[in-house]
């Protein structure tokens, strides 16, 4: 599945995002965790809707680790992380699930 910017907004798919990820998590509680989370943009339209999101959460008084960079080289993952969440129904977000 690839994003569409003509089906739903990237500001739309970052509000989505949001409601089911905590921005201020980190790198998880071991920091030896190889996860980390990041707003990867491809265009400086996207670039400036996720800096805008960080500073209004810093604002408020959140501490955000998520990073927002540009998209560099992309590499799909290994098919068992495919589709998680159908896959692994019990790993959904509670207030999701």
């Amino acid at each position: 599945m690839e994003y569409d910017p003509s089906v739903v907004s990237f500001a739309a798919l970052l509000k989505v995002w949001q409601e089911m990820h905590n921005p201020c998590a980190g790198w998880r509680s071991d920091p030896d965790s190889q996860y980390r989370s990041a707003i990867y943009t491809t265009t400086a339209e996207q670039e400036k809707v996720a800096n805008n999101w960080r500073a209004k959460m810093e604002a408020s008084g959140k501490r955000v680790s998520t990073e927002v960079k540009p998209a560099d080289a992309f590499w799909m993952a290994e098919e068992y992380h495919q589709r998680y969440y159908e896959k692994n129904r019990m790993a959904a977000c509670p207030r999701n699930a």
